[in-house]
C-alpha cells in the first residue's frame, strides 16, 4: 500500500491473518461447542427474518421477529435471492460465505486505515490484531447476526470520518455510513450526531461555516432512515412485549457507564504494552488520571457494579471480574481500578487529539454510543468489544511503536483473551 492505497502485501498479510484466526477458533468453538450467543441468535431471531422477507418481500409492516432495524437480514436475503433460493437454512454455506464477506471487508478497511495514518503495514496488522481475535467479531464472521453489518458500517463511518476531509465529501459520506449503521441496528441512532460535535467541538466551523451547515443538514440521513420504522412501530422497537422488555429497563441503565468504561480499561492495558510512553506526556497524565479518580469514585458511591444477572450485570469479564473481586475483598477494588483505567486512556486520547489539532470522532463516537446504550435492560460485553477496540485503535495509531518483544506479547495477550473468551463463552 502506497500513498495510503490497497497493494497486494495488505491483501496477502489480511489473509494470512483471517485464515489463521479462523483456522484456530473454529476448532475451538468445536471444543466449545455449538452453545453460543450468535448461534442461538441466528436461530431465534435472524434466519425466520431472513426467510419471511425472502418469502413475502419486504414491507414497513413486516411481522418482527427481530429487535433490530432490518438492514442486515435484508442483505442477507438479496444475496439469498440472487443465488436462486427460497429459502435461507442454518446449515446453507452461504450464511458463513456472506457473513465472513461482511467481516473481512471490516479488517480490510482498518488495517487500510492504520496503515495510511502510520505509514506501517507491520502496525497495521499488529494494531488490529485484536479485532480479529476477538471472539464476538469470530462468531460474527461465522453466523447470520447483525453485529457484522454494524461493524462494517461503524468502521466505515469512523474512517470516512477520520480520514476524508469536510470540504470535499467527510461529512456526506459519514452520514451514508451512518444510515447504514441505523439500518443495521436502530440503537446507534445517536451516534449520527459525532461528526457535527467533532466539526463544532474542534473548533473547525470557524474556518468553514458553509461546511457546517452541509455537515448539520447530512446529519439528518441516519434520522431519515429510521423515521419510517419508527412511525411504523410507534417506538423505537418493534410491538411486542419481548422486545421492550428485553431492551429497555426500568428508567436508564447508568450502569452502562461503570461497564463500558471498565472494559475499555481491560483493553487498555496491552495497548498500553504496544505503545512507547513518552515523558513529555507525564504532566498531562497526571492531571487526566486525577480527573478519572474523581469521576471514578463518584460512580462508584452511585452505581451497583457487583455481578447481578437478574439486573441485567452479566455476559462480560467485566461482571464476571467483578463476582470474583467480590469474593475476597470487602470494597469493588477491581471495578473501581479497570474504570479509573479506562476513563484515564480514554480522556488521555481524547485530549491528545484535540491539542494536536485531530478529530475527536473516535470518542465522540464512543461517547454517545455508550448514552444510547442506557436504554438497553443488559450491560453485555458484546454490545461493546469491538468499539472499545476499535477507539484503542484510533488513540494508538498516533502513537510511537514499542519495542518487538512487547508487539510480540500484546499479539499473544489477545489471541490468549480470544482463545479463553470462545472457550468460556463470556
Amino acid at each position: 500500500m502506497r500513498n495510503g492505497r490497497f497493494d497486494f502485501r495488505v491483501i496477502l498479510a489480511f489473509g494470512a491473518l483471517f485464515l489463521l484466526f479462523m483456522t484456530l477458533f473454529l476448532g475451538l468453538g468445536q471444543v466449545a461447542g455449538q452453545d453460543n450467543w450468535a448461534l442461538k441468535d441466528q436461530t431465534v431471531f435472524h434466519l425466520p427474518q431472513i426467510n419471511d422477507f425472502l418469502a413475502n418481500g419486504f414491507r414497513l409492516d413486516y411481522p418482527s421477529t427481530s429487535a433490530t432495524t432490518p438492514g442486515s437480514h435484508l442483505i442477507y436475503a438479496a444475496v439469498t435471492g440472487v443465488a436462486g433460493l427460497e429459502v435461507l437454512e442454518a446449515d446453507n454455506p452461504l450464511i458463513n460465505l456472506v457473513s465472513a464477506a461482511i467481516c473481512t471487508a471490516t479488517i480490510l478497511i482498518l488495517v487500510w486505515y492504520v496503515r495510511r495514518v502510520t505509514g506501517s503495514l507491520g502496525r497495521a496488522v499488529i494494531l488490529s490484531f485484536p479485532v480479529a481475535t476477538s471472539s464476538y467479531f469470530i462468531l460474527s464472521s461465522i453466523y447470520a447476526v447483525t453485529e457484522g453489518a454494524s461493524y462494517l458500517f461503524w468502521t466505515l463511518a469512523l474512517v470516512i470520518g477520520l480520514l476524508v476531509p469536510a470540504r470535499h465529501w467527510g461529512g456526506l459520506g459519514f452520514s451514508l455510513a451512518m444510515g447504514g449503521l441505523v439500518a443495521a441496528r436502530q440503537i446507534f441512532l445517536p451516534v449520527a450526531v459525532s461528526y457535527a460535535a467533532s466539526f463544532i467541538l474542534g473548533g473547525f466551523w470557524r474556518r468553514r461555516f458553509g461546511s457546517t451547515a452541509l455537515i448539520l443538514l447530512y446529519g439528518l440521513i441516519p434520522g431519515l432512515v429510521f423515521l419510517p420504522f419508527y412511525l411504523e412501530w410507534q417506538g423505537l422497537v418493534p410491538p411486542g412485549g419481548h422486545f421492550a422488555s428485553f431492551h429497555r429497563s426500568s428508567g436508564l441503565n447508568f450502569d452502562l457507564v461503570h461497564h463500558n468504561f471498565a472494559l475499555f480499561g481491560i483493553f487498555a492495558v496491552p495497548y498500553l504494552l504496544v505503545v512507547r510512553q513518552q515523558k513529555a506526556d507525564l504532566p498531562l497524565a497526571v492531571r487526566v488520571a486525577a480527573i478519572s479518580l474523581v469521576i471514578t469514585l463518584i460512580s462508584m458511591a452511585m452505581l451497583d457494579v457487583t455481578y447481578a444477572r437478574e439486573e441485567g450485570r452479566w455476559g462480560s469479564a467485566v461482571w464476571q471480574i467483578s463476582r470474583i473481586g467480590d469474593r475476597f475483598l470487602p470494597w469493588p477494588v477491581l471495578n473501581a481500578g479497570m474504570m479509573f483505567l479506562g476513563l484515564s486512556v480514554f480522556l488521555m486520547g481524547t485530549w491528545k487529539n484535540f491539542a494536536a489539532g485531530r478529530s475527536m470522532l473516535a470518542s465522540i463516537m464512543f461517547a454517545t454510543y455508550t448514552v444510547a446504550l442506557f436504554a438497553q435492560s443488559l450491560s453485555w460485553q458484546r454490545y461493546v468489544e469491538f468499539f472499545a477496540l476499535v477507539t484503542l485503535i484510533s488513540f494508538a495509531v498516533h502513537e510511537p511503536v514499542a519495542a518487538r518483544w512487547r508487539q510480540v506479547l500484546f499479539c499473544l495477550a489477545f489471541l490468549a483473551y480470544g482463545a479463553v473468551s470462545v472457550i468460556a463463552k463470556v
